[in-house]
């Protein structure tokens, strides 16, 4: 690391880490260094290497303005558009594999490539096994990848996943160069590592499908809006307050609790909410007292709501969200561990979803398209009836990770207790260590969800280590 680099840490930016899980915007966890923000570009000028000028470039178009075209015809042109980005993905002179976690979006990115490609090319997919059926509220993936692979003809790699995954912490967090709560970036790098070994210099993903259609089960929560605005304020109340003691390990009674507690605040205070994993004075209670006092007034959600000003003529409050997946979730966690991750192993990963055509395309279509009643991606799951089999489209939602809360409770307790000691908090002198105690205690008895707070606490010490000392 370059020795005259000021370590100073930005204890925002590590607010942010906690609130969501990554950083958004320009924050990283020194104070003097800053990211350079999506659609920008800076100029250096070789004279004056100390003078830089920032420049906005492109901003993602949501502007109100929607297609008039029939549903049909919205199909119609999202499939053709989808055809035309794979085809621009696919070119290459080196082998080029595919991720297929059995999800809606890797799976139709592979059955298209299946139709451009040549009737009898070999094509090899590459998904993760976390070796359970089912895990804190999603279905297991692995069944689906292999209903896919068997329906379109293609290899499948499978890649165990394993608690003592968590031994590539370090790793991770080094190629990351930030302290991201996700076990996800591991299963890029296991499987982009795989890959290399087997010849597949460029993979294609499904990254992004989420994000532009409406993928997400926050998304879903749009649909219950309309009935939020008749419940009578003490009603309001009074959920909130009986649902506080039911206990977060019941995946179901974790989602509702998480609505029902947002219900007192408005309608955008609540849609911010289903971006935090806590309650912002729960995070800002894990420092120390006098570095909490330091960033008292700093609200992380701040971030998103003045992001808005860039599309000021957009009304739908799922475009809203969208913007905020995309500008934000998509671009600060999934595409950052994923290109970090991929390229540590030399693999490069393209990701269709965000052809520009596609993208621009995808901000017009009609948000009713996007979410039909409680049915996300609607559009996307119409043309996907073309090529994939009913129940893979229509199959309940997942992710790109793994049990972490089962871990978290079990198998990781020991790193836990190592990387969250009194002695090693007390040394590291950010967090509180009786605070710290007391949100793995909760955690423990079912009081909250924090399962993914604790995984962050323990990349923040795993960067403290590596990069701040």
């Amino acid at each position: 690391m370059y020795p005259q680099l000021d370590r100073s840490l930005d204890y925002e930016a590590l607010c942010n880490y906690l609130h969501f899980l990554y950083s958004p915007g320009e924050k990283t966890p020194f104070s003097k260094v800053k990211k350079l923000l999506p659609g920008h570009y800076m100029s250096i000028k070789a004279s004056l290497p100390n003078q830089k000028q920032v420049t906005k470039y492109y901003e993602i178009p949501f502007d109100n303005s929607y297609s008039n075209l029939s549903e049909t015809e919205l199909i119609d042109a999202l499939e053709q558009k989808l055809i035309k980005a794979v085809q621009r993905q696919l070119l290459s002179d080196v082998p080029v594999g595919f991720f297929l976690s059995g999800g809606l979006d890797s799976s139709l990115i592979v059955a298209i490539a299946r139709k451009i490609l040549p009737k009898n090319s070999d094509i090899r997919c590459y998904t993760i096994d976390t070796g359970e059926e089912d895990y804190e509220g999603f279905v297991s993936d692995i069944h689906y990848a292999r209903k896919a692979a068997n329906h379109l003809n293609v290899d499948l790699v499978e890649i165990k996943s394993e608690p003592t995954d968590i031994v590539n912490l370090d790793k991770m967090v080094y190629h990351l160069d930030e302290p991201q709560a996700d076990i996800a970036p591991i299963h890029v790098l296991n499987i982009c590592q795989q890959a290399r070994n087997d010849g597949y210099i460029v993979l294609l993903g499904g990254t992004a499908g989420d994000d532009l259609f409406s993928g997400y089960r926050k998304h879903q929560s749009l649909y219950f809006e309309r009935y939020f605005k008749y419940i009578p304020g003490f009603a309001k109340d009074i959920f909130s307050n009986v649902i506080k003691s039911i206990k977060s390990n019941n995946p179901t009674f974790r989602r509702i609790k998480k609505v029902v507690a947002e219900l007192h605040k408005s309608t955008e205070e609540r849609l911010l909410g289903y971006y935090a994993w806590l309650p912002l004075n729960t995070n800002k209670g894990l420092f120390k007292p006098k570095i909490s006092q330091t960033s008292k007034d700093y609200n992380p959600e701040q971030i998103l709501v003045d992001s808005l000003k860039n599309i000021s003529k957009e009304k739908s409050l799922l475009n809203k969200m969208l913007f905020w997946d995309m500008k934000y979730f998509l671009t600060d966690h999934n595409l950052n561990y994923t290109d970090k991750l991929s390229m540590a192993t030399g693999v490069e990963v393209r990701v269709p979803f965000l052809d520009l055509e596609l993208v621009d395309f995808s901000t017009k279509i009609p948000p009713s398209m996007k979410l039909k009643g409680k049915t996300t991606k609607y559009l996307l799951r119409k043309v996907a009836e073309r090529y994939l089999p009913h129940d893979i489209i229509y199959r309940p939602k997942t992710g790109f990770g793994s049990p972490v809360r089962e871990w978290v409770l079990g198998d990781l307790q020991t790193e836990i207790n190592e990387r969250l000691s009194r002695n090693n908090i007390e040394k590291q002198g950010i967090f509180s260590y009786e605070a710290v105690a007391n949100l793995i205690e909760d955690n423990q008895n079912g009081k909250i969800d924090a399962s993914y707070t604790i995984l962050s606490l323990l990349t923040i010490d795993s960067w403290i280590k590596q990069f701040e000392r």
